[in-house]
Parts: C-alpha cells; structure tokens; sequence
C-alpha cells in the first residue's frame, strides 16, 4: 500500500529542500534587520505631524488646566495665611505675616541647634 501523500512530501523536500534552508537561514540572519525596520517605522507613523498635532494639543489643555489650578492652590494657601495673620495681629497682614515666619524660622533654627549640641555631647 503506497502512502501518497508522503511520498510526494519527500518528493517535494528532494527536490525544493535547499531552497527551502536558504530561506530559512535568510529570514534567520535578517531577523534583527527587519525588527529595526520595524520600529523605526512604527515610530515614524506615531510621530506623525497629523497624529502628533492632536495629541500636543490636548496636552497644552491639560498643562493649562494643571497650571490653572496649582495657582488657585497657591493664592487659595496664601488667602488663608493673610486671613490667620490678620485676624491674631488685627493689622493688614502683610508685614505680620512675613515677621511671624522670620521669628518661627529662628525659634526652630535654634531648638535644633540645641538639638544638634545635645547630639554630639
């Protein structure tokens, strides 16, 4: 009983077989070729003028927003500390509140001094 199918297998392998591993061995060594190629294009396409003006854009939107909002932040943190200085100092908070910090930041300078000294005896 002839087994068609395998004989013509080997038909094919005995005559197309070195084509076949010159192939093989091609796509082997070119691999990494085709990979770089790849990227490089796949980078191409995503930095795309058309691709990127969008995306800058929403960007921008998003950078302002963010600014927008650390300066409401700020202004928000300042209000409260003029409010605070002026209702202990009764005055119009500006050069109180400036004092206070310089004699809080001189109350702390020396409780560490006293610290650093109590450290190395």
């Amino acid at each position: 009983m002839r087994v068609p199918v395998a004989s013509d297998f080997l038909l094919f392998l005995s005559n197309y077989g070195w084509y076949i591993v010159a192939l093989l061995l091609i796509w082997y060594f070119a691999q990494p070729y085709l990979i770089e190629l790849a990227a490089k294009r796949s980078l191409a396409i995503a930095n795309a003028p058309d691709r990127r003006a969008r995306l800058d854009a929403e960007k921008r939107r998003v950078r302002v927003k963010q600014q927008l909002e650390l300066i409401a932040q700020y202004r928000d943190e300042n209000n409260e500390g003029e409010e605070q200085g002026e209702a202990l100092q009764g005055g119009n908070g500006v050069g109180e509140i400036e004092d206070e910090d310089e004699d809080q930041e001189e109350e702390r300078d020396g409780k560490e001094g006293k610290l650093s000294k109590k450290k190395n005896n």
